[in-house]
């Protein structure tokens, strides 16, 4: 049976995912997800129909939701290899970033009328593009814990303990593991990587960065490139 990797390409939580099967080269295909559209067929696809679903999800002999769980079943030897409770640590403040900065990155968006016609997908007519982007903006603030008030402080707290726990060195851990993934994709939300890495367009790209913040951890985002050229 074929591996497939459900994804949202530009989503962090989707490059956790891949990043974990390719260091450990596994043998997959990438599928894109398309919310709302895609979310009955996956449904059908993962054996669930009436449960609610997100990505990553990853399909082969069972179905897998989750970077994290993607990652442990595929690479736990080599990025899970020790100090779980600091990858914990780690994991659940890279979360925390995320979860804060996907709500921004969404405010921003709205406000943005070319960013959503760029995030549009293409079959869309550009007639419907922005009332298309709004409602799945809209879906998103029903489906998780939507707080804009505090979010960049959120983050910024986030980002203070993340750079204090890698404390200079070129990895959290002894060496590269799932830690080191979940920060580099969570700085997606403060200055995304190189295009060569996830492609954004123009616009949409301004939405994902928080020029401010970026520039305060500009060693925590230095850090950030620095480990895509040496292990992505």
């Amino acid at each position: 049976m074929t591996t497939t990797l459900y994804q949202i390409y530009y989503s962090p939580w989707s490059e956790k995912a891949r990043w974990a099967l390719d260091f450990v080269n596994v043998d997959y295909k990438r599928k894109n997800y398309l919310p709302f559209w895609g979310a009955l067929p996956l449904r059908v696809a993962t054996g669930k129909p009436f449960k609610k679903i997100t990505v990553p999800v990853i399909i082969a002999e069972e179905s897998i939701v989750g970077s994290r769980a993607i990652a442990e079943h595929y690479a736990g030897d080599r990025l899970f290899h020790t100090n779980m409770e600091k990858i914990d640590q780690v994991d659940a403040l890279a979360n925390k970033l995320m979860e804060a900065g996907r709500v921004i990155s969404c405010e921003k968006v709205l406000s943005n009328e070319a960013a959503m016609r760029e995030a549009a997908p293409n079959f869309v007519p550009k007639s419907m593009r922005v009332k298309v982007v709004k409602f799945g903006i809209n879906r998103i603030k029903e489906k998780y814990d939507y707080q804009p008030a505090g979010a960049e402080q959120t983050i910024e707290g986030c980002l203070q303990e993340l750079e204090s726990l890698r404390g200079g060195q070129t990895t959290f851990l002894d060496a590269f593991s799932y830690a080191d993934i979940a920060v580099c994709c969570a700085l997606q939300f403060v200055s995304p990587v190189a295009h060569k890495w996830i492609r954004l367009k123009p616009e949409f790209r301004t939405c994902w960065t928080m020029p401010t913040l970026a520039s305060k951890f500009e060693r925590l985002i230095a850090w950030r490139d620095e480990t895509y050229e040496r292990y992505r």
